[in-house]
């Protein structure tokens, strides 16, 4: 027996990664004990900002070019519209503002092709000038453990019967949810059982209408980060709820809304604010007719370690609590707290 074929079955399969779907499939005559090992392929990826690489084009084909058999452990596809590569690969007649949702075509095609063949990292960072919609099939794979979705696209509607029975990890970047009638963002998280972790970064909470309630019985971990600080409307922001009671850990960065409707946070242990009324304002008197998170103070009772970012988040705690004040004072005698890069 030649040496490759004593390596263990990691390495064999890692060397397959390297090539080409008919290259791996031509290696199978050098001995039986390869046959299933290159059915199984590692990493797919591609990265349309790397300079003279593989084109969408070439990635789509390679990815087609797989064989029923095999399966895929991660994707990685990131995409940026660059008007002046990217329609050189259409044909001259094609007008420019077409290009985009041809390549929307392509990268779905691809998509539905990898959701088939047992995927469990699932990365996607679609960027483009025009709205972009997942395939459906996103929302319906069994085997998905890992997803992360970017940037800048909505989430108009989920199908009926969305399901992601083995899904722990989700990461969404930029995302927005518009479904009118049902809350997407709700359904999306009824649709994974057994999630853990959730991050949802670049969050402009007023803009999500229908999507302003995050609710999973088996989160375990809770980021929501705000990235634009700017250009803040709260003329419609008036109520976020939070039912996650198995939820241990918190990291929470953005406005406050008018109230917090509905707040279950029985097992949380450890949180991290940043917390502001609206654009460059502070905390002051007044602002207890104005806005009301007593509900989402009182949701931190059991709170082990807690840390407030800045002065405004101190505040806060400080400002409503006078309407609990015997709670507040249990609540920092018994617990450990926190204050660090406070400004």
């Amino acid at each position: 027996m030649d040496r490759i074929s004593n390596l263990p079955d990691e390495i064999i399969c890692h060397i397959g990664s390297f090539l080409s779907a008919r290259e791996a499939a031509f290696t199978t005559v050098l001995s039986k004990r390869w046959h299933n090992l290159f059915t199984i392929v590692p990493d797919l990826h591609f990265d349309s900002s790397v300079k003279d690489g593989e084109s969408l084009t070439d990635f789509v084909d390679r990815v087609m070019a797989l064989p029923a058999s095999s399966r895929v452990n991660k994707l990685s596809l990131k995409w940026w519209f660059d008007e002046d590569t990217d329609s050189a690969q259409f044909d001259e007649d094609t007008e420019p503002e077409d290009t985009e949702p041809a390549q929307f075509d392509q990268i779905n095609r691809s998509l539905r092709v990898v959701l088939k063949r047992g995927v469990a990292d699932f990365y996607l960072w679609v960027h483009g000038k025009q709205g972009y919609t997942l395939p459906f099939e996103v929302f319906t794979c069994e085997t998905v453990t890992k997803l992360s979705l970017g940037s800048g696209f909505a989430i108009d509607f989920l199908p009926e019967n969305a399901l992601l029975p083995a899904l722990k990890t989700l990461s969404l970047y930029h995302v927005r949810f518009y479904e009118f009638g049902r809350c997407a963002f709700k359904t999306l998280l009824a649709s994974s059982p057994v999630l853990e972790e959730l991050t949802v970064c670049g969050v402009n909470w007023e803009l999500w209408k229908w999507s302003r309630t995050v609710s999973s019985s088996s989160l375990k971990r809770l980021t929501i980060m705000r990235k634009q600080w700017d250009a803040f409307d709260d003329s419609d922001f008036k109520s976020i709820s939070f039912d996650t009671p198995s939820l241990a850990y918190l990291y929470y960065s953005d406005y406050v809304p008018k109230e917090y409707l509905s707040v279950n946070l029985d097992s949380l242990v450890e949180t991290k604010l940043y917390l502001c009324p609206e654009e460059n304002y502070m905390w002051g008197k007044g602002d207890e007719k104005r806005f009301n998170p007593i509900n989402l103070l009182h949701g931190l009772k059991n709170v082990e370690t807690l840390n407030l970012y800045t002065i405004m988040t101190a505040e806060v705690s400080l400002l409503y609590c006078f309407h609990s004040i015997f709670k507040f004072l249990q609540l920092l005698f018994k617990k450990c707290f926190t204050f660090w890069n406070i400004r």
